[in-house]
């Protein structure tokens, strides 16, 4: 044995792997499967659905076929979870807007315009989730058309419970208004992508329309 050479120290294989075990592998799945969202919403909204593949996405998220496949069954799984994960952040944007309101108010017009304004103003920050939420996921498959009744059914549940709740404080007749929140999505989503898409549209042109459709309708 040469005693001029300090050999090396052994180190166990599990000990240079550890980093990447546990949490911190969890940690760079969910990083992934970020980038993976995100660059799926970029291609989406910007190629179209139907001209997208699963490759232009992972070009655009800087990871392979391999790594999608890990995350997502395949390219409607992921158009699906991005529908999903916007209309989620939009409902968080709303109810916290509103939170903040007394609950003995005593008008409604605040109250509905500060609701109105925050789910605007999560689409027209990023118009592609607006091309892909109002869009692009339309007529995809069965599956997703039953994930976006089932959005429609969350949103009306929101809303009804609101309602319920200004009901309570005698501000307007109490009654189910869950099927009229549903009518009125449809009008909401389409004053979304006008909103979003035209410049020249004022978030108050916006408003003023829904709230008439909402006061003299929904709520009356």
């Amino acid at each position: 044995m040469d005693v001029g050479h300090t050999p090396r120290r052994y180190r166990h294989p599990v000990a240079r792997t550890k980093q990447y075990g546990g949490e911190e592998l969890e940690l760079r799945r969910a990083q992934r499967r970020q980038r993976l969202m995100e660059a799926g919403l970029e291609v989406f909204a910007r190629d179209g659905y139907s001209a997208a593949s699963v490759p232009a996405v992972c070009a655009e998220a800087g990871l392979s076929s391999r790594q999608f496949y890990e995350l997502f069954a395949n390219r409607e799984a992921l158009l699906t979870a991005i529908y999903t994960e916007v209309h989620a952040n939009a409902m968080a944007s709303l109810t916290a807007a509103v939170d903040g309101f007394p609950s003995d108010m005593t008008e409604l017009e605040p109250w509905i315009r500060v609701g109105l304004g925050a789910y605007f103003d999560h689409f027209r920050a990023d118009p592609r989730r607006v091309r892909l939420c109002f869009i692009e996921v339309v007529g995809v498959s069965p599956e997703l058309e039953e994930q976006r009744r089932r959005t429609r059914e969350s949103w009306s549940g929101i809303l009804d419970a609101a309602s319920r709740s200004i009901a309570a404080q005698g501000l307007i007749e109490a009654r189910d208004r869950t099927f009229d929140w549903t009518v009125f999505q449809g009008a909401v989503n389409a004053a979304t992508v006008e909103y979003a898409t035209r410049p020249e549209i004022e978030l108050a042109t916006v408003t003023a329309a829904l709230m008439r459709l909402i006061t003299s309708g929904v709520l009356s």
